[in-house]
């Protein structure tokens, strides 16, 4: 992009006029100073008109002359696949989490609790179904949901974190916590995705300038 100059159509309203608006905030300064970086020329279309919406992500290489043209008329759906990278060893050994929780000393010894109805387990957080200890713990959650050993769980937060496209914090957490319980959740999560590469080769960098502010009305009320 650095030595060309850019021509961008695009049916967003808002970002045709970052050239030529009024900095009222810090946010709006930086998003002007980052594309004053390039030589870009922003232009609005109308949605109705913008068939080439997405055709970077969307148009797959070889393409014959005729079937580029079916892109102002499309009638043929492409879908571009995306290498998600998921270790598919984990959903093997979810299928053997029993035997997994059997070889971890801490949930072995907390079944065996459950099993012997033992008095410091009896607050109804914990059962045993199919031979996996499950957990209730009463936090939102009216389900029993598997517990899991801590060999697996930072296997099971890559999985999603990858299988969802580099989802964020949040989005994990709730995909995780709709199915199995895992102490410290939230904590466990951010750790690992702060490590993650990709998400860090795509994050916006945060940049803070300070302008003054103005008003949009001619006159302040």
């Amino acid at each position: 992009m650095f030595g060309h100059k850019i021509l961008l159509r695009t049916d967003n309203k808002t970002l045709s006029l970052l050239q030529i608006c009024t900095m009222t905030s810090n946010t709006i300064a930086r998003w002007v100073l980052q594309l004053q970086e390039h030589d870009i020329e922003i232009s609005h279309i109308n949605s109705t008109q913008n068939y080439l919406a997405d055709i970077i992500s969307c148009n797959p290489a070889g393409l014959t002359p005729e079937q580029i043209k079916q892109f102002t008329r499309p009638t043929d759906i492409m879908v571009a696949t995306i290498k998600l990278n998921t270790d598919p060893q984990v959903k093997k050994e979810l299928k053997e989490l029993a035997a997994f929780q059997d070889k971890d000393p801490y949930i072995k010894t907390l079944k065996d609790q459950v099993a012997n109805h033992a008095a410091e387990v009896q607050d109804g957080r914990y059962a045993v179904l199919d031979g996996v200890i499950h957990c209730n713990n009463h936090k939102g959650y009216s389900f029993w949901r598997p517990t899991l050993l801590s060999s697996l769980e930072n296997k099971v937060i890559k999985f999603v974190h990858l299988s969802l496209g580099h989802a964020g914090s949040e989005k994990c957490i709730a995909e995780i916590s709709q199915t199995f319980y895992i102490k410290n959740l939230c904590k466990k999560v951010r750790k690992i995705l702060s490590c993650c590469d990709v998400c860090h080769c795509v994050k916006h960098p945060n940049r803070s300038y300070e302008f003054e502010s103005r008003s949009h009305l001619s006159k302040k009320p």
